[in-house]
């Protein structure tokens, strides 16, 4: 149905144009930015959570969106950075480090004993006017929203770096300055590389610190956000937070 719809704007739809008349005007795809089930099913691929579900390092099978005329099955599937960073790796994140569970408590990376100093410490922060959510304690971060997830992680990573023990401190700090590059208004191939050095690191590191049972398939997204910047420019261009209501 969607490679159906999608050949049909390739072959053209007919407006009428004043003072020029009826004219053909024909759509391409040139690219795809969703959250991982949409992936899924534009794609005509696996759950994320499944074998071979990442469409940039593994297709099992052929796919009827490579018949358009400009798709590249792989190439031209985009980091989101809505769902995938905020609502996936950064959340992830700090469901671990402000977990309740006793276990997660007694790891060295947790904060959940400093809840209420962060909170004290966030207080103060001065974010942008332009910013629409001022923090919420982090004792609500699982009802969090995407822009509240995304006010934390820059305009709070202060209050978060100052309260993590060196060595965690300095995992927290590859992402950020990755992600920080990766949202510039101009990117050069110095930056793509350094984001790809960066991040490839961080998930690295992610593993050791937290275990493979949480390298899920958003972390493993991290490694391609240098392929978006290259051909699409800054997250921000293709991110589905202009979608969102």
């Amino acid at each position: 149905m969607i490679y159906q719809e999608c050949a049909q704007l390739e072959a053209g739809v007919t407006f009428f144009i004043p003072g020029v008349g009826e004219q053909n005007i024909k759509f391409f795809i040139i690219a795809s930015c969703t959250d991982k089930p949409a992936q899924s099913l534009l794609t005509n691929m696996v759950s994320h959570n499944a074998n071979y579900s990442c469409a940039k390092c593994f297709t099992e099978a052929p796919c009827p969106l490579t018949k358009l005329k400009y798709y590249s099955f792989g190439e031209l599937i985009l980091f989101d950075s809505l769902h995938t960073l905020y609502l996936g790796v950064f959340k992830k994140f700090c469901s671990l480090i402000f977990s309740k569970s006793k276990t997660d408590r007694q790891q060295k990376w947790s904060l959940y004993n400093k809840i209420n100093s962060i909170d004290q410490g966030l207080s103060s922060v001065k974010i942008p006017t332009t910013t629409s959510r001022r923090f919420r304690t982090i004792k609500h971060i699982a009802r969090f929203k995407a822009n509240e997830f995304r006010s934390l992680m820059h305009h709070g990573s202060t209050v978060l770096l100052q309260a993590k023990l060196p060595k965690y401190r300095r995992h927290f700090a590859l992402l950020l300055a990755a992600v920080t590059i990766a949202s510039k208004d101009i990117i050069d191939n110095y930056d793509i590389i350094l984001v790809k050095e960066l991040l490839h690191q961080y998930v690295k590191d992610w593993q050791k610190i937290f275990g493979l049972r949480h390298m899920s398939s958003n972390i493993h997204s991290l490694l391609h956000i240098h392929e978006s910047i290259q051909f699409l420019g800054p997250l921000y261009m293709y991110s589905a937070f202009n979608f969102e209501g």
